[in-house]
């Protein structure tokens, strides 16, 4: 007599190599993206990109629709990085003054 193949237990420990066989093509390429770590960093950018696009209103600190009348012809500030030897980003304030003769 001949004897019936047995069949293997779903619960049998599948081997790292034997996935990688058996894995889909989307799967494949998944599990390369995530050994790549600038490949990581770039997705969290691009998802922080997303983020800002999908989500202004909640970001904006100002309303765009009002009109700074007293800012209007500010120009744009540089921010200085190191305060003496310590990093701490900042802007000058802003003075005021009148010429008396314009």
């Amino acid at each position: 007599m001949a004897s019936t193949p047995k069949a293997v237990p779903a619960t049998a420990a599948i081997t790292e190599e034997e996935r990688t066989y058996i894995a889909s093509q989307w799967k494949l390429v998944w599990l390369r993206f995530r050994r790549h770590r600038l490949a990581l960093i770039s997705l969290a950018v691009i998802a922080a990109f997303y983020f800002v696009v999908l989500f202004p209103e909640f970001l904006a600190i100002h309303d765009p629709n009002k009109v700074q009348a007293r800012r209007v012809f500010v120009p744009p500030q540089r921010i200085h990085v190191f305060d003496g030897w310590r990093p701490a980003p900042f802007v000058y304030g802003l003075s005021v003054s009148r010429d008396p003769e314009t």
